[in-house]
C-alpha cells in the first residue's frame, strides 16, 4: 500500500450512535458503517475523506479544523479552505472523476498519537487545543489502486475533533507525521465494535 499524504473529508450521512469503550466516547457512525462527525478522531478523518470523495464542499468545511494561529497562518489557511471549497463545488457540478480520486473507503484505522511529543505540546500551549493525532484510511481510487491516506486530526478546547486539510502549513503541528509506521488496528477493534 502506498501512503499518500492527502487530507480528505467525509459524508453527511445520518449519524447513528454506537457505544464506544475509549474514553467514554460515543462513536457516531454514518450510513456506510464508518465513523462520522466530530466526536472522534476517526469520524473527523472519515468526514474529510468522504468530502473529497463526494465533492461535498459543505462537509469539507464542517470537517476542517477552525482557523488558528497568527495572522499569516490564518490568512494562508483561509485562502486554502476557500480555494478547496470552490474546487469541490466545481467538481460536484461537472460530475467528473480523476483516476486518483477516491472511489471507496476500505478501512478506517484507529487514531494514533504522533511519536514526537512536540505537536501535542505546541497545540496545547500555543493554540489551546487538547490533542493531536493522526488516522490512516485505506481507500480504493477510481483507477483501482489501493492507497493509504493519512489525516492529521486535532481536538479543540471544546472536545470536538477536526481534520487538518493542509498539515504542511503548520510544521510544528505535523512534525513527524510522514515518518509514522502504517497503522494496523481497525477502528472497530479500538472501540470494541463488531464488524
Amino acid at each position: 500500500m502506498r501512503i499518500t499524504t492527502l487530507f480528505v473529508f467525509a459524508t453527511l450521512f445520518a449519524a447513528v450512535s454506537a457505544n464506544a469503550q475509549i474514553n467514554n466516547t460515543v462513536l457516531q457512525m454514518g450510513k456506510d458503517g464508518l465513523p462520522a462527525g466530530n466526536s472522534s478522531p476517526e469520524g473527523a478523518a472519515s468526514d474529510l475523506i468522504h468530502a473529497h470523495m463526494l465533492h461535498d464542499a459543505y462537509l469539507f468545511n464542517m470537517a476542517c479544523v477552525p482557523p488558528y494561529g497568527g495572522f499569516k497562518v490564518q490568512d494562508m489557511y483561509l485562502k486554502y479552505i476557500k480555494r478547496m471549497t470552490l474546487v469541490l463545488k466545481r467538481d460536484a457540478k461537472l460530475k467528473t472523476k480523476a483516476p486518483d480520486d477516491i472511489q471507496s473507503i476500505d478501512t478506517v484505522y484507529a487514531a494514533r498519537h504522533l511519536t514526537k511529543a512536540g505537536p501535542a505540546s505546541y497545540a496545547y500551549s500555543a493554540l489551546n487545543d487538547r490533542d493531536v493525532e493522526f488516522v490512516d484510511i485505506g481507500v480504493t481510487q477510481i483507477d483501482g489502486r489501493k492507497t493509504l491516506r493519512r489525516v492529521l486530526v486535532i481536538q479543540t478546547s471544546d472536545g470536538k475533533w477536526y481534520a487538518h486539510p493542509l498539515p504542511t502549513l503548520s510544521p510544528l503541528l505535523s512534525d513527524g507525521l510522514r515518518d509514522e509506521t502504517i497503522s494496523t488496528q481497525d477502528f472497530r477493534e479500538a472501540y470494541n465494535l463488531k464488524k
